[in-house]
């Protein structure tokens, strides 16, 4: 029996295909303990049935995969991806609440407000697209014409620029962004993007 993680790793199929395709194990286990020794599906005759019915009753590996490649092609493309945003003080570590976000991806101009979602218990998610590969964020406040000095950048000399992120690597293993403002550490959880900044002061205006 092919091993399901690494079957996920090599067809990269999203996690409804992997449970189905376990499904398929379970039955296939239970159905070589019948005389036949074949996996004996419902008597739906669709031509996805009948076409995985070959694949698994071959009784190879080679059977199995192109079984589960065929369930990833039945199954449609994931359109979204969605991380969690945590937006913290640089200087005490504190929650941030921001009155909205700038989201920009993949060093393009435009601003997707509309990605972001704000719950009730202070948790911010942001869904973007699927095909998206980085991310930038920035916070406001106020009235919302102010953007926080993000304090991945505190130190350049553009405090303005902005910083990308890698959104697969946030998927999988989060980030935590630097924190030039102060000392604070924490450390990445998967599917988080953890963030650092200060309001404006006097010096900022002037450098503007």
């Amino acid at each position: 029996m092919p091993n399901l993680r690494a079957s996920r790793q090599i067809f990269g199929c999203p996690t409804l295909a992997a449970s189905l395709f376990l499904q398929l194990q379970r039955v296939h286990n239970c159905s070589t303990r019948a005389r036949n020794g074949q996996v004996a599906f419902s008597s739906r005759k669709s031509h996805l049935a009948r076409r995985l019915k070959r694949l698994v009753n071959s009784g190879t590996a080679l059977g199995w995969g192109l079984a589960f490649v065929a369930l990833c092609a039945a199954l449609p493309a994931q359109t979204s991806n969605t991380i969690s945003v945590r937006l913290l003080d640089g200087r005490t570590g504190l929650p941030v609440k921001a009155s909205n976000f700038v989201v920009r991806v993949d060093h393009h101009d435009t601003d997707h407000p509309d990605w972001v979602t704000v719950n009730d218990d202070g948790t911010v998610l942001v869904t973007i697209p699927a095909d998206a590969k980085e991310i930038s964020l920035k916070a406001t406040y106020g009235m919302g014409m102010d953007t926080y000095i993000n304090c991945d950048a505190a130190k350049e000399s553009d405090k303005e620029r902005n910083m990308w992120y890698s959104i697969a690597t946030i998927l999988s293993t989060g980030i935590v962004a630097p924190d030039e403002c102060a000392l604070t550490k924490y450390k990445p959880k998967p599917g988080e993007f953890t963030f650092f900044v200060r309001k404006r002061s006097w010096h900022d205006q002037l450098e503007n």
